[in-house]
C-alpha cells in the first residue's frame, strides 16, 4: 500500500494501542491482504487494496473490558461518526478511509447490532464470523503487531458466504480467494493450516464450501475434497 491511507491506517493503530486494544481487535476484510502479502513474503498473495472500507472484528463484543471512548479517541484523527438510522449502525468517516466494527451473528440471529459499551461503538453482527475469530494470527505492521485472519480460513470464509454475495462481490471475492489459494496450496504448512480449519468446521459449512470451491477454484477444491476422503476412509 503506498498511499497515504498507509499513515491514517498507521495512526488508527496507534490510538488502538493506546487504549489497550490491539489484542481486542481483528482486521478483517480486503485490508488483509496487505499483511497476507507480509506473512507469506508474496507479493502475490491477494489483490491490491482498491476499497477504503476498513473493518475490524471485535472479538468477544459482550467481554467486561475497561471502558475507553472509541470514536471520541479517533475523532482527533477526523474520523466522524455516521449513523445510520435504517439499521442501527454506525461508520467512522474520515478523507481517506471509512471504519466500521463488526462482531459474530450468533444463534436466530436477531440482533442486527451489538452496542459495545466499553468501547463506545456499534458493531454490526454478521454471520459466520466466528471462523475469522476463531483462527488469527500476529502480523507485525510499523511497529504494532496486528490481528488478522489466517490466510486459510479467510479464504475459506470468502468460499463459505460465497452464496450471500452480490455478483459484483462474488467475483472481487473469488479473485481473492484463487490469489490466496494459489500461495497456500505451495507450501506445506499452510496446506496443513488449510486441512485443520476445514475439517473443524460443522458439516454444513463444508458442503457449502465445497460447492463454491468446485466452481471457482478447481485446484482448492481437489485438495479439500481429497483430504476429506482421507480423514473419513476406514482404518
Amino acid at each position: 500500500m503506498q498511499d497515504e491511507r498507509s499513515d491514517i491506517f498507521h495512526a488508527l493503530l496507534s490510538v488502538f494501542a493506546d487504549l489497550g486494544l490491539l489484542g481486542d481487535l481483528i482486521l478483517v476484510g480486503s485490508w488483509t491482504h496487505l499483511f497476507f502479502r507480509e506473512y507469506l513474503g508474496d507479493s502475490k498473495a491477494g489483490p491490491p487494496i482498491k476499497t477504503t472500507d476498513v473493518d475490524f472484528l471485535v472479538a468477544h463484543p459482550k467481554k467486561d473490558r475497561k471502558k475507553v471512548d472509541i470514536p471520541e479517541a479517533i475523532k482527533k484523527l477526523g474520523f466522524l461518526e455516521h449513523y445510520d438510522f435504517v439499521n442501527n449502525t454506525a461508520k467512522y468517516v474520515h478523507d481517506e478511509i471509512d471504519l466500521e466494527f463488526l462482531a459474530d451473528k450468533i444463534g436466530k440471529g436477531d440482533v442486527n447490532v451489538y452496542i459495545v459499551k466499553p468501547l463506545g461503538i456499534r458493531a454490526q453482527t454478521i454471520r459466520y464470523l466466528s471462523m475469522l475469530q476463531s483462527h488469527v494470527i500476529e502480523v507485525p505492521y510499523r511497529g504494532y503487531a496486528v490481528l488478522v485472519p489466517e490466510p486459510a480460513a479467510y479464504a475459506l470464509h470468502k468460499l463459505l458466504i460465497n452464496h450471500q454475495r452480490s455478483e459484483k462481490k462474488k467475483t472481487k471475492d473469488m479473485d481473492t480467494v484463487r490469489a490466496i489459494a494459489e500461495q497456500l496450496l505451495k507450501r506445506d504448512s499452510e496446506r496443513a493450516r488449510l486441512n485443520a480449519v476445514f475439517t473443524g468446521l460443522p458439516d454444513r459449512w463444508r458442503k457449502k464450501i465445497l460447492v463454491a470451491a468446485e466452481k471457482e477454484t478447481p485446484e482448492l477444491h481437489r485438495f479439500l475434497v481429497a483430504e476429506k476422503s482421507r480423514h473419513h476412509s476406514p482404518g
